[in-house]
């Protein structure tokens, strides 16, 4: 199974970024016709019954059907899980390889467990189909707009005041299939600190695929990481367990990486490999 001449592209835009030091610039085409903005106006959690009954059937879907298309897209098998124990609310992150990376971590963290609510890039909030689907899954995107980000924080607060799970990609935008950890921005801790909730970090790694899956794929297979908790500290301002949770974050993710992959993390715009 080749890949396709824009997945090629992306990979290469992926080394160079990367030799640049560029990581969190978008190497995928963005489609603004299909964007619906995220305006003041935005609800960012409807509570009328054709909403919940809307969102109630897509996260039944999703979480009956994901762990099946992520295997044939993906052949994802999880670690770690018995590190979500006892853990009702938290932030979850995860590096941003694949379009379909939220559907491995709702496998990952078992979904129908842990309600999973997801923060996404602007464009993401669409007007098609797509967008509805992505709306009754729980995307929460992000705006613009400095009212609409206001009512985004708060709608976080809601989240992660509840029995719920908040998966933030810090790496920022989507690197198809790059292996390596990149710098986190703050705005995942942000909420962890804000709400007082411990982060989960994943990480999600790629292998040789086994023999039989070889038969139809050569492209690598994903292995998710669910690593330990970390919780704010008490004793922390805010503005202190940004920096401590992202740091501690960090280093746990890239700890994931080296003893993954047997090497040290390192920036050289090294290209990306997908086949074997």
């Amino acid at each position: 199974m080749k890949i396709t001449p824009l997945q090629q592209e992306m990979l290469d835009k992926e080394s160079a970024f990367e030799k640049e030091g560029k990581f969190h610039d978008h190497v995928q085409p963005i489609n603004w016709d299909v964007v619906l903005p995220v305006t003041p106006e935005y609800n960012f959690l409807p509570k009328t019954l054709g909403f919940t009954l809307w969102s109630a059937f897509i996260r039944m879907v999703v979480n009956t059907f994901a762990p099946v298309i992520d295997w044939f897209a993906c052949g994802t098998t999880v670690r770690g899980r018995e590190n979500l124990k006892g853990i009702r609310r938290a932030v979850v992150t995860c590096n941003h390889v694949h379009d379909l990376d939220n559907m491995m971590v709702r496998q990952a963290i078992r979904g129908w467990r842990h309600s999973l609510y997801i923060t996404v890039a602007d464009f993401n909030s669409r007007k098609d189909l797509i967008g509805h689907i992505m709306r009754g899954g729980g995307t929460l995107p992000f705006s613009q707009s400095i009212t609409a980000m206001r009512n985004l924080n708060k709608a976080v607060q809601t989240v992660l005041s509840k029995d719920r799970y908040l998966l933030c990609f810090p790496e920022g935008t989507l690197w198809w299939r790059y292996e390596k950890v990149r710098p986190f921005l703050d705005g995942a801790f942000h909420y962890a600190s804000e709400s007082s909730v411990p982060v989960i970090p994943t990480f999600i790694t790629f292998k040789k695929a086994g023999p039989i899956r070889r038969l139809f794929s050569k492209k690598k297979v994903a292995v998710i990481h669910i690593m330990p908790a970390i919780y704010p500290k008490k004793e922390f301002t805010k503005k202190q367990n940004i920096a401590y949770l992202r740091d501690r974050a960090f280093e746990e993710t890239k700890e994931c990486y080296e003893a993954f992959y047997g090497k040290p993390l390192e920036y050289n715009g090294e290209p990306v490999l997908v086949d074997e």
